[in-house]
């Protein structure tokens, strides 16, 4: 059972580094919000601005700092972790 568990485990983890990747070059195709400022002509992502809003409002009630509320095991909101 706790190797099914750990099994489980990995396959959420894993499938969360694969949204937030996909989530990533989704927004490097465009974006409705304006780039911060001194970005230029070129397509830069920057994690704060872009990504870290979509965590906040999609991930983090359930992969957030709370332990009563986080669900499998997985925080995103702490690089060594996600």
């Amino acid at each position: 059972m706790e190797k099914r568990k750990a099994q489980f485990g990995r396959v959420i983890a894993g499938g969360a580094l694969a949204w937030v990747a996909v989530l990533s070059l989704i927004m490097l195709d465009g974006s409705a919000q304006s780039p911060p400022s001194g970005a230029g002509a070129t397509a830069q992502v920057d994690f704060n601005w872009h990504i870290r809003p979509i965590l906040a409002d999609n991930c983090l009630q359930c992969h957030g700092p709370n332990d009563k509320s986080r669900q499998a095991n997985l925080r995103l909101d702490m690089a060594e972790s996600a």
